[in-house]
């Protein structure tokens, strides 16, 4: 009994540190993709002629297939590329990613739904 009085709050701690959720695009995508993608992806400049910058906020609902490709490759590690000197760690990538994903999965419920 001691020993689970002892695990479960570590345990508690440990998934509050590991979950983060994003609350929004505003609050969580937004700065990584100003850090780390919108410099090659934006409007001043279209490396790949893809822009990050004008797809819409609504992930899931729109533009959902660009987004899959965003987060494929952040999952893949090939964005940003390994030149570039300011990368996410791979704490903040998996978190962009993951709710990326959740985004995407709210969208095809929604869609399936109707």
């Amino acid at each position: 009994m001691k020993l689970c009085l002892f695990l479960f709050p570590s345990l508690l701690f440990h998934a509050v540190i590991v979950a983060k959720p994003v609350a929004s695009f505003e609050k969580g995508l937004q700065p990584f993709l100003e850090s780390y993608c919108i410099r090659c992806h934006g409007e001043k400049k279209q490396k790949g002629d893809f822009r990050i910058d004008d797809l819409s906020h609504e992930i899931g609902t729109k533009d959902t297939l660009l987004w899959a490709e965003v987060m494929e490759r952040i999952s893949s590690g090939e964005m940003p590329p390994e030149k570039e000197k300011k990368r996410p760690t791979a704490e903040q990538g998996a978190v962009m990613v993951e709710w990326l994903a959740a985004r995407i999965k709210e969208g095809e419920a929604a869609r399936m739904a109707k």
